[in-house]
């Protein structure tokens, strides 16, 4: 059972896309796939109430190596930021079908610059870009715009089929979907951050899941209500996935604020 409060919305036909992800055999069965389905639908509804916050949106679901899409060469056409994109790679081994595509960026836009930088000879060069000091792979892409950056692993530049889950297969090229949506991302006046209610032994969002919202440039953030003392002001939706607990009346009280002064919630139970 969905409860949602806030507006109300439609889905969409393109964003049913999103449930392929769940139609193997191990989400097909029992009750946990009762519980991802009502995830699923629960997360197309919430991604429609944000799709209007988010100034251009792409459907970039065909990958097309000899040309980008026009939703593409449109977001192109209208940056007001200057984006550079990064190239992980040793000098000479630089992926040459995915440059081929990234230099239709430059080519296209005098606002986008590709630039590579050999991880060997300057090792320390990525340290900007990770949280915690790590490394990032050789073969990865970084787009940057000011001080905000997105990495785009090596792997996430293909599209794979999963039909055999211990032999991935690569299906598709998916350059010009995370390039393009990486570029929104850097250049957005602004983020739609989800928050995840926790403290009530809530389910955790499925990975695939977390993933396609990310790539859609949803910020995911978890949000304890009694330790925070409030619902933070950037809150665009609040999601509550299957608790096993009772809200506390305080709690309760300031998710009610929340929604009587304009906020959008989405509770998913399993019954």
């Amino acid at each position: 059972r969905l409860k949602i409060g806030g507006l109300k919305t439609k889905l969409k036909l393109s964003n049913l896309k999103m449930r392929e992800s769940f139609q193997s055999k191990k989400f097909k069965h029992g009750g946990y796939a009762t519980l991802m389905t009502a995830i699923v639908l629960g997360l197309l509804i919430l991604v429609n109430l944000l799709v209007d916050q988010v100034p251009l949106k792409a459907d970039l679901t065909e990958n097309r190596i000899y040309s980008l899409s026009d939703q593409t060469y449109q977001i192109l056409d209208n940056l007001e930021r200057e984006v550079v994109i990064y190239g992980v790679a040793e000098t000479g081994k630089e992926n040459r079908v995915v440059d081929e595509i990234l230099q239709k960026y430059t080519n296209r836009s005098k606002k986008v610059t590709l630039e590579y930088v050999d991880p060997y000879r300057n090792p320390g060069f990525f340290r900007q870009f990770t949280e915690d000091g790590g490394n990032i792979s050789e073969g990865s892409y970084i787009v940057t715009s000011g001080d905000k950056y997105r990495v785009i692993n090596r792997y996430d530049l293909y599209n794979y089929s999963y039909e055999n889950p211990f032999q991935p297969r690569v299906t598709s090229l998916a350059v010009e979907e995370r390039i393009t949506g990486a570029i929104l991302y850097v250049t957005a006046e602004k983020t739609p951050v989800i928050y995840s209610l926790t403290g009530h032994a809530e389910d955790s969002l499925p990975y695939e899941l977390r993933e396609k919202l990310e790539y859609e440039n949803y910020e995911l953030k978890e949000l304890n209500i009694l330790t925070a003392g409030e619902i933070p002001a950037d809150t665009d939706v609040l999601l509550m996935v299957s608790p096993k607990r009772d809200l506390t009346a305080e709690e309760e009280e300031k998710i009610r604020e929340y929604l009587t002064g304009g906020g959008r919630a989405l509770f998913i139970f399993d019954m």
